[in-house]
């Protein structure tokens, strides 16, 4: 996750760059990490409840509110459950650090 947050959109635009100009891919992009299989779901859902965030003056965790309608709406019960909200929990400290460090930065630099 934290990878797609740091390289996503400079890594977009050199692949564009490449397919253009008909050039191989640096090898940082070959050798991206790739999401093990199974684990699609959680990074789906994780990217799906982003938006249920309360708004604010910082970043803040997504609502388990949120998380349990999600597992409801899409009949994820049981083990499968408490999976998901054990990786989007992980998922989004890591987000929230990574958006404070973020917001830290532009502070500093005014």
């Amino acid at each position: 996750m934290l990878y797609t947050l740091e390289q996503e959109p400079v890594e977009r635009r050199i692949i564009e760059q490449c397919l253009r100009e008909h050039l191989p891919f640096p090898q940082a992009i070959q050798n991206a990490p790739e999401l093990w299989i199974g684990l699609g779901l959680y990074f789906g859902a994780f990217q799906d409840l982003d938006g249920d965030r309360p708004s604010g003056w910082t970043v803040r965790p997504i609502p388990l509110a949120a998380i349990l309608n999600y597992c409801q709406a899409y009949n994820i019960v049981d083990e499968q459950r408490e999976d998901l909200i054990y990786f989007l929990r992980a998922m989004d400290k890591a987000y929230i650090k990574h958006e404070t460090k973020k917001q830290d930065k532009k502070k500093k630099k005014r």
